[in-house]
């Protein structure tokens, strides 16, 4: 025989057929004949091994074989003898011998979980996007009674609905019979329900909001009685720490949070990653651990890939990329034999859902037994993997701040304010809504109160803006945007004006005149400021009451309420104009007052201009009332009488105000504070309780300076003063104020208001922005603190920077 045949590789792969009962593994044989065609087989000699495959004729030159060898599950040297004759009848020689330290390979599950990624914005209009989810649902239906009698389970249609708005959006567009065939499929486990309204910039959310995020899947749950088990939170580079809690206390066991590498450089070094992937987890595989939240409670945590989602076309594109892929994870360090893949219908953000990936998986498990293909949703898979791996897994405990969508907040940075001061407010006006539900005919606002939080959590989304920063798509979708962050605060505005006003009416008022009486909705007993503006804004909401026929109008007339049943009071200007007392009506004791008079649109408050523009005709949209009101009791009231005097009441004040040509300086029984004008800086801010200095005169940057830095070039502006006065003056209160500008903003009012009665210090700021990209702006306040520490709130937790962190998180914002 004049042939010689050489092994030139024998390369295990990831594939196992099921044949005779029994698993056998695709190797891939690679010879090299130097003769003419010959008969071979390849025998195969290890520990408790002994076989020969046949290979039948093995041509001239190089060919490549797919042999199957036996599932050896020890790792051990197998040695492979290559054999072969002119003929298939003669006897066969000897050509080859290789022993090679042979690896078990994994019986490999990969389960693959549809879903679209939601993003409210970037691809339409967010109205656009609501409609567009409304059919893609659509589908996801109908592929679940296509699919739904396949005798192959795990190639059933199966599908994540891995945000609660669209599927919110689609039953409030297509009635009961959607939410019954929702919830047979659901039931059947064909369709996830996720816990969490959206994809969240966490950072925005307060306390009240991140438990409420979960409210609509909640509802579902209890209306349709579909189980909601997992959450799903992708493309966020960062997650808050308090959202361990909440998930776990509502009964939440599994998080998935979809991490984008392209935020960390794609592994290029040259960007910060999101967490020290040493002593946290790997970011470039998939990884686990169960995250422990503030309260001790945890969630099994499974960090995806999120931009890496496997997307083949048909069995063929399968076939050629999942073992590069399974041989990535084990040369990256993955232990586990089990795997989940999001796929998308499409490479694009809001992706359509598709039947395809049914179709493949059907094909693909007909042919190998592993890696078996396993349509599925967070919560079979993450079940799985917490029986066969959670024993295993390590726990971390924190917060992983943000690092990219708690800045783009910014791009939007009145409307972001708005949204975040309507956290609060929405709270308080819950709270007033269900006090005057109680306690008088008041309506409890449930449809207001729940629209208004819905559309907190729509500004909240993570998505802030077309793909294409600019042009007239863009404007649409920060429009929409803004209109939710505008909408919710009138809401909230106008559920705690009218439940106010309903409480109020509750009140006795024994006395002829005007009473003013302060709510305090939070839970603790109070001694704070109030500003009472004689001309408050009106709510959004206009009811209309019938009020009686009166002198020279003999007939009843229906006529605009402004609160509930009756209008709303509103007291002259000359109310403020002569000389009155403030007095505390259960006390009888007499307050000190200041009546603010707004002269200038610039000043550092809300609706400034608009009120100065308004007090040209109405000039009761100038004053304001301010005075200190103590004892509040929580979740109580105490109400005040204006009293009419024949003189200006006087006040003793030990405040004092001193200017010179070094600046300002103001004192009064807390502190003594001293202002640089020229630069525009609180040079000193003495304690007088601690009998220290709080100021840092070594900073680089001075107490309350406005700044504006290049984040290209790095290069800082400080403010340049043009003026700086005494604003006001009073036995409660100082406000210096300071005018100026820098490049960037050519006009800035920055104000330092000093309290007498509250050991307190305000710094507000109003600016113009003009249209220079690129800009950052800050205000620095340098303290000086041997050793500082620090914490703050953050969305269901308070914390401390690093302490309360994942290891190696960023601290940037």
């Amino acid at each position: 025989m004049t042939t010689t045949i050489r092994i030139a590789s024998i390369e295990p792969t990831v594939f196992f057929i099921r044949e005779g009962g029994t698993l056998r593994q695709r190797a891939l044989l690679t010879l090299h004949n130097d003769g003419t065609a010959a008969h071979a087989s390849l025998e195969l000699r290890g520990e408790g091994v002994a076989e020969a495959i046949p290979l039948g004729l093995v041509a001239s030159g190089q060919t490549r074989h797919d042999v199957y060898l036996p599932d050896i599950r020890q790792p051990q040297p197998l040695t492979f003898r290559l054999l072969a004759s002119a003929a298939p009848e003669q006897e066969r020689t000897l050509q080859d011998e290789r022993t090679l330290p042979w690896q078990p390979q994994k019986h490999w599950e990969v389960h693959l979980i549809q879903y679209a990624h939601h993003d409210l914005g970037y691809t339409d209009l967010p109205s656009n996007v609501l409609q567009e989810y409304d059919g893609f649902m659509d589908q996801v239906l109908e592929f679940c009674e296509e699919t739904a009698d396949w005798p192959e389970e795990d190639a059933r249609f199966r599908y994540q609905c891995e945000q609660n708005w669209s599927v919110e959006h689609w039953l409030q567009n297509r009635g009961p019979e959607a939410a019954e065939r929702l919830a047979y499929w659901a039931k059947r486990g064909q369709i996830e329900v996720t816990a969490l309204f959206g994809n969240q910039t966490l950072e925005l959310c307060s306390h009240e909001e991140l438990v409420r995020l979960l409210y609509p899947a909640f509802r579902l749950k209890r209306e349709l009685g579909i189980p909601i088990t997992s959450a799903e939170h992708n493309d966020i580079p960062g997650f808050t720490w308090g959202l361990a809690s909440v998930l776990a206390g509502a009964g939440v066991r599994y998080f998935s949070p979809g991490v984008p590498q392209w935020y960390f450089g794609r592994g290029e070094g040259r960007v910060h990653p999101l967490w020290d992937t040493e002593a946290a987890l790997p970011l470039g595989t998939p990884a686990a651990c169960w995250w422990e939240g503030p309260d001790g409670a945890r969630v099994l945590l499974w960090s995806d890939l999120h931009g890496a989602e496997w997307q083949p076309y048909d069995y063929d594109q399968a076939i050629s990329e999942l073992p590069d892929m399974l041989r990535a994870l084990d040369e990256g360090g993955y232990l586990y034999d089990m795997v989940s893949y999001t796929l998308r219908g499409g490479h694009r953000d809001n992706a359509p859902p598709s039947i395809r990936y049914a179709y493949l998986v059907r094909e693909w498990n007909r042919r190998w037994a592993y890696p078996r293909l396993i349509n599925t949703t967070n919560t079979p898979f993450l079940r799985a993997f917490e029986q066969r791996w959670g024993h295993t897994l390590k726990t971390l405990r924190g917060d992983v701040p943000g690092t990219d969508y708690s800045v783009a907040a910014s791009c939007t940075p009145r409307e972001t304010a708005v949204d975040r001061n309507t956290h609060e407010w929405l709270l308080n006006a819950e709270k007033l809504a269900t006090l005057a539900a109680v306690g008088s005919k008041y309506p409890y606002p449930r449809a207001t109160l729940e629209q208004a939080y819905r559309d907190t959590f729509c500004y909240d989304l993570h998505c802030w803006g077309f793909h294409h920063i600019g042009g007239p798509a863009l404007d649409g979708e920060w429009s929409e945007k803004a209109s939710y962050a505008y909408r919710a605060a009138a809401l909230a505005h106008d559920v705690t004006f009218k439940a106010s006003n309903a409480l109020a009416d509750q009140i006795a008022y024994p006395d002829e005149g005007y009473y003013l009486t302060v709510f305090n909705p939070l839970g603790h007993a109070r001694h704070d400021l109030v500003r009472a503006p004689l001309r408050p804004w009106s709510p959004c909401g206009s009811p209309m009451h019938w009020q009686p026929p009166q002198e020279g109008r003999p007939w009843p007339a229906l006529v605009n309420s402004g609160a509930v049943g009756r209008a709303i009071v509103e007291p002259p200007a000359a109310l403020l104009e002569h000389p009155f007392r403030l007095v505390d009506a259960a006390t009888g004791a007499e307050l000190p007052y200041q009546i603010r008079t707004l002269t200038d649109p610039q000043t550092a408050e809300p609706w400034a201009p608009e009120r100065v523009a308004m007090g040209k005709v109405d000039s009761r949209h100038l004053y304001e009332l301010v005075f200190a009101a103590g004892a509040l009791p929580s979740l109580g009231y105490r109400t005040y009488r204006i009293v009419p005097s024949e003189t200006w009441p006087a006040f003793a004040s030990d405040a004092t105000v001193a200017e010179s040509a070094n600046g300002i300086q103001v004192e009064n029984r807390y502190y003594r504070l001293q202002l640089d004008a020229a630069r525009g800086v609180v040079t000193s801010l003495f304690d007088k309780e601690l009998g220290r200095e709080l100021v840092d005169a070594q900073a680089a940057h001075g107490l309350g300076q406005f700044i504006v830095r290049s984040s290209a070039t790095l290069e800082e502006e400080p403010l340049r003063v043009t003026r700086a006065i005494v604003a006001e003056s009073g036995p409660l209160y100082t406000t210096l104020r300071l005018r100026g500008e820098t490049p960037a903003c050519p006009r800035i009012t920055v104000e330092i208001t000093l309290y007498h009665t509250l050991k307190r210090v305000d710094v507000s700021a109003r600016m113009l922005r003009d249209s220079t990209p690129n800009v950052e702006v800050y205000l620095a306040f340098p303290f000086a603190v041997d050793q500082p520490q620090f914490r703050f709130e953050a969305g269901g937790s308070v914390m401390e920077p690093l302490r309360d962190q994942w290891p190696g998180s960023n601290t940037d914002y």
